[in-house]
């Protein structure tokens, strides 16, 4: 999944000090913007069930099926 500053943070994890302090950069800015914490927590749950629902699962799986059936090489479906 793609973060987006509306959905979370993103963390730097090219070694344990920067992750280390990217989490408590993060974790003081929610401590500090409760309303931002909310929202970024309605959004992001909002975002999860639009795109990883299991409807939506289904749809692409199908579609993966439906591409190999018509030996399709051409479709993207991912």
């Amino acid at each position: 999944m793609h973060v987006t500053s509306e959905t979370g943070f993103k963390i730097k994890a090219s070694n344990p000090s920067d992750s280390i302090e990217g989490i408590s950069d993060a974790l003081e800015q929610l401590y500090l913007d409760p309303i931002a914490k909310i929202n970024m927590g309605e959004t992001g749950r909002k975002r999860v069930k639009e795109e990883y629902h299991w409807d939506h699962a289904g749809e692409r799986v199908a579609d993966i099926y439906q591409a190999v059936l018509n030996n399709d090489s051409d479709h993207r479906v991912l």
